[in-house]
């Protein structure tokens, strides 16, 4: 099962259905801020974060702190295989790559690493979730009928829609 993505321009503000993006509940009583950053083929080349970009999505109160510790949890997830691959890798790879290159190699083994984690999320996504560039934003959405509804509410902007198969 893979998320349905809807790619609006960076510049808009999307529209919700009034549905909670977690759990698909009618009328959530509250919101939630989710921040991220631009991404683009630069960010895997220098190492470095974007633009901060921030969504304002409603959400159930409960389900609000699931939707947070979700994506802590990834990124903690993420930095500490990270940090674990620097401090066991680096002292192999050192003497054989010269040291600008050394962070680059490091690379390798930590994508290998991740491999597990990225089909994970691949085939279970989560509930909600944004992926930002220069210029648009995706919004994965789990729920095919949340997406649609998304789509319906932002038509007059949507540049890209994709469902999964």
């Amino acid at each position: 099962m893979a998320s349905a993505d809807v790619r609006l321009p960076r510049k808009h503000r999307a529209q919700f259905p009034d549905r909670c993006v977690q759990c698909n509940a009618d009328h959530p009583e509250s919101l939630v801020t989710i921040w991220t950053s631009t991404q683009g083929w630069w960010t895997f080349i220098t190492l470095f974060w974007g633009k901060p970009v921030r969504i304002v999505a409603p959400v159930c109160p409960g389900c609000r702190w699931r939707l947070r510790l979700g994506r802590w949890g990834d990124g903690l997830l993420i930095w500490a295989v990270g940090l674990a691959v620097i401090f066991t890798c680096m002292p192999f790879i050192e003497p054989h790559v010269p040291r600008p290159l050394a962070k680059y190699a490091v690379l390798i083994p930590f994508i290998i690493c991740l491999v597990p984690y990225i089909i994970w999320k691949t085939y279970w996504p989560p509930a909600f979730d944004v992926t930002a560039y220069e210029k648009s934003i995706d919004y994965e959405f789990r729920s095919l009928d949340y997406a649609m509804e998304f789509c319906d509410l932002n038509e007059e902007v949507v540049e890209t829609v994709l469902y999964p198969e």
